[in-house]
């Protein structure tokens, strides 16, 4: 790869992978930045921000996540419904019993940029409560291929400089008459007689 030139992923040299997160006894931040690095492919070395460079994510065991501190009861999510009186706040533990996936989805959102490409990525996030879940296929399928070398993203495309050959420059009317001059001139001597004249 050439190092003078900014590397962007193309589309069709995208190969996402399926990654299994087991999310019991995780904290919740802590596991929504690594699921949000992951989404985005940050941690990869052909990383591109314009472009979806990411994986393919499952969460399991979502119920079994865990809050530092008092953040059971004193973190709330707010919502409106679009009614008159419509605003409604959920504790954190509600929403655990009620919707445990939601937890970490509204966590990981939160960590995307709020653009087109990133409400496009959000879909690659599966979240399950329980240990089961129904990409069984696909983790599997990645786990081989990540065993097998992969390929380089791009080709190296080795160019050779030719080398350009120099035509001679036309002689001008003012290098003639200087180089005329030189060789009527003739070369100048040291004036030792005169030098030593002057001592004697």
């Amino acid at each position: 790869m050439d190092m003078n030139k900014a590397f962007y992923l193309r589309k069709e040299d995208r190969n996402p992978q399926w990654r299994l997160i087991d999310a019991e006894g995780a904290i919740l931040g802590r596991l929504a930045t690594q699921i949000a690095n992951a989404l985005r492919g940050k941690d990869k070395p052909y990383y591109t921000p314009h472009d979806d460079a990411g994986d393919y994510v499952v969460v399991v065991n979502a119920d079994k996540i865990k809050l530092t501190g008092d953040k059971w009861e004193g973190k709330e999510y707010a919502r409106y419904t679009g009614w008159i009186g419509g605003y409604r706040v959920t504790k954190a533990k509600d929403l655990l019993i009620k919707h445990p996936t939601q937890l970490i989805e509204l966590a990981v959102r939160g960590m995307l940029p709020k653009n087109k490409l990133n409400r496009e990525i959000i879909k690659k996030l599966k979240v399950y409560a329980g240990p089961e879940h129904p990409h069984k296929a696909q983790v599997e399928t990645s786990k081989q291929s990540l065993e097998k070398p992969r390929r380089a993203v791009r080709k190296e495309v080795v160019k050779t400089k030719t080398p350009i050959k120099k035509e001679p420059k036309p002689i001008t009317k003012k290098a003639k008459t200087t180089a005329i001059k030189a060789e009527k001139k003739p070369a100048r001597t040291p004036a030792i007689s005169k030098i030593k004249a002057k001592k004697s």
